[in-house]
């Protein structure tokens, strides 16, 4: 036989062979689904034709039973591309002249090959499949994430929603439900089948992955646990985080995501990784935690932030009264309602035409059949809120009379969160006839964490525009909110400005200020706490900025004449107003550390600037209103000879530097945004 005629038959069975694969491929949970029957068809016609090849002339029983087991080895041969046609023949039996019987023999082998195909693809072929489509992504954002659940579905959704061309999703998990599987594929993505709960392989196998891709150049890795187990992701993440560091893959292009239930999750990494960014190694990581009911209310709190449902002082955006919230059911979404409205609720005393606006402080109304039980947990987890906030806990049914009695105070948000959509949206009709009956419309937002209960919803039918229903995954589960790599670069410019500042200030010649271009650097080293701490400072930016009156636009939409001077807030913001800001921005901060339970250091247990804070017993000597900061200053200076500043500067100076967020010639940053007072065609 020549060269050709057996390089094309080698060429004809490669080719057969991918085109089976790629079949075996798309249609393998079709043929899963059938595919026991189809192997107890194929051997039960094997056993049936082997048989009638073996079948003895003779009557004996023995004779007769012994071929029929022979029948059953030669029928389970099949399965291992083995047949025993020879032995057919050599017997001699009557059916093998019969043009029926060997095409069925044919035939069934054929079945046998595809039934043996079928199930060592269903095992090795999906990973040799994922593998290859894995290697050439490498010119995209990888998403590799752990655990196939409706959360991490409905984020790899958003994901490659119109961004299949850059980029690429990973799924693994140990095991997956057809649904799930099918609906990755669907949506472009890929999954592999291993062990979430062995270290070693989760080493050797996904780690071994992120050191390819790493090495081929891939723009970004986001490595995300998405199990509903809060031991298996941080064991995850733990395990890659060690390896990253071990192998020094660049931190630059490796992000670390987890899902946590519980706040064990966020005290763990906090601790973890200072330990990491004790040993002053080169490499350090990003790991971002989040929970899904801080997903849902920071998500229902960006499009429908509080200060917009505040009553104004005329002409301006200045509240003129202190928020005050109703929050119905005190579940995980109810708690992390309560702590970020306090964040997000915090406005300063304003005086206008000779009257003071606001200055009382933020008040919550939270209503749950547990609530001394809750009351007491959080006085011993968060012990300043009651001294600082206005809270109410109360216990009452949604459906007594005394409920109704409660709705009568004024509250300006309303959120019902009870952990049942279809409660949640009963006591939410109910609540709207109640208020229409009054002739009056408070926001109302409603927990509804699958949006397919709308169907038949009152609310809908009637299109109350003042209810909206937040916490469904697909707008939860999102890259913005998960990812948020505006939201980060924002806080590492924020950290970045307090850097210049500091140092502009303890050096009296030869302050280099440091650039943008520094701030991932320079993020690296900054403690977990205070990773957070920036980011919640970032959040509230928009706040002030609406506070001012002031949007966010394109560069290309204003006329930008004088770049050099449009660098801080107070070249177009009065004094007083700076000062307003600078007082929220503290009331802010304070909230900030009082939402993470800790508490006001005694002046006594500070000895000098440098002793101000204890990170182990969460005190800080600044946690006091702002008509208090003048004389803790006055303190610090007086036990501290070297320390010259001012605590409230520094609020000011974030309330100043607002405008270096967006356009900084000195830090040598520009995203292309420009801020503009409304109505104003000038620059900011």
């Amino acid at each position: 036989m020549s060269f050709l005629v057996l390089f094309s038959m080698f060429l004809c069975a490669i080719v057969f062979t991918v085109i089976f694969a790629l079949f075996l491929f798309k249609f393998q949970r079709q043929i899963q689904r059938f595919s026991v029957t189809l192997f107890a068809l194929v051997f039960f016609f094997g056993v049936v034709l082997y048989f009638l090849g073996y079948v003895p002339y003779s009557t004996d029983f023995t004779v007769i039973l012994t071929t029929f087991l022979r029948s059953i080895v030669s029928a389970a041969s099949m399965f291992v591309l083995s047949n025993n046609y020879n032995d057919i023949f050599s017997i001699g039996n009557w059916v093998i002249s019969e043009p029926l019987f060997n095409i069925t023999f044919f035939l069934t082998h054929i079945a046998a090959i595809f039934v043996t195909a079928t199930a060592a693809f269903s095992i090795f072929g999906n990973k040799i499949v994922s593998s290859i489509r894995l290697f050439f992504k490498f010119d995209k954002d990888l998403y590799i994430i752990f655990g196939a659940n409706e959360k991490s579905i409905s984020f790899a959704k958003g994901l490659l929603m119109n961004h299949q061309d850059s980029r690429f999703v990973q799924f693994i998990d140990q095991n997956f439900e057809s649904q799930y599987s099918e609906e990755i594929l669907r949506i472009g993505g890929s999954f592999f089948e291993e062990s979430l709960t062995d270290n070693t392989i989760i080493n050797k196998s996904m780690a071994g992955r992120i050191a390819l891709n790493s090495w081929r150049n891939h723009k970004k890795i986001f490595v995300v646990a998405f199990t509903e187990d809060d031991i298996i992701n941080i064991n995850i993440i733990s395990e890659l985080f060690r390896f990253a560091k071990t192998k020094k893959l660049n931190s630059e292009k490796i992000s670390f995501y987890l899902q946590a239930k519980s706040g064990k999750a966020e005290k763990y990494f906090g601790e973890f990784l200072n330990d990491y960014k004790n040993l002053d190694d080169e490499e350090t990581y990003e790991v971002s935690i989040f929970n899904e009911a801080d997903l849902a209310i920071q998500s229902l709190l960006n499009e429908h932030p509080l200060h917009q449902f505040l009553p104004k002082i005329e002409g301006t955006n200045i509240p003129k009264e202190s928020p005050s919230v109703l929050i119905i059911g005190f579940g995980n979404v109810g708690k992390f309602a309560l702590l970020e409205l306090i964040q997000r609720g915090q406005f300063g005393p304003f005086q206008a035409n000779g009257l003071i606006f606001a200055k009382n402080p933020f008040s919550a109304t939270i209503i749950d059949r547990n609530h001394l039980n809750f009351n007491w947990q959080y006085q011993m987890h968060y012990p300043l809120l009651k001294d600082f906030y206005h809270l109410e806990f109360v216990n009452c049914d949604v459906k007594s009379q005394e409920f109704q009695k409660l709705l009568s105070k004024q509250y300006h948000y309303i959120l019902i969160a009870l952990g049942d959509d279809l409660l949640n949206m009963e006591v939410s009709n109910d609540i709207e006839r109640y208020y229409d009956e009054l002739g009056q419309q408070p926001f109302i937002a409603v927990n509804l964490t699958n949006k397919n209960n709308l169907i038949g919803s009152d609310s809908k039918a009637r299109k109350v525009e003042h209810v909206v229903y937040f916490g469904d995954y697909d707008e939860v589960f999102t890259q913005e909110i998960i990812i948020g790599e505006e939201r980060y670069m924002n806080a590492k410019l924020i950290h970045l400005s307090y850097e210049n500042y500091r140092s502009k200030n303890n050096l009296t010649e030869g302050f280099i200020p440091k650039t943008a271009q520094m701030a991932s650097c320079e993020w690296k080293k900054v403690d977990y706490f205070s990773k957070q701490s920036n980011l919640a400072a970032a959040v509230h930016m928009n706040i002030k900025l609406y506070l001012s009156n002031i949007e966010i636009v394109p560069k290309e939409t204003v006329s930008e004449t004088d770049n050099a001077t449009m660098s801080t807030l107070d070249q177009y913001l009065s004094a007083e107003m700076i000062e307003y800001l600078a007082e929220t921005e503290h009331m802010r901060w304070n909230a900030f550390h009082i939402t993470r339970g800790w508490r006001t250091m005694r002046l006594e247990e500070c000895k000098s600037y440098a002793t101000r804070k204890d990170n182990i017993s969460c005190k800080h000597i600044a946690i006091v209103d702002w008509t208090l900061l003048d004389s803790v200053n006055d303190y610090l200076k007086n036990v501290d000879q070297s320390y010259s500043g001012d605590l409230k500067s520094l609020d000011r100076e974030v309330v100043l530097n607002i405008p270096k967020h967006f356009y900084d010639p000195e830090m040598q940053y520009d995203s292309g945004l420009r801020l503009k007072i409304k109505g104003n065609e000038g620059m900011l």
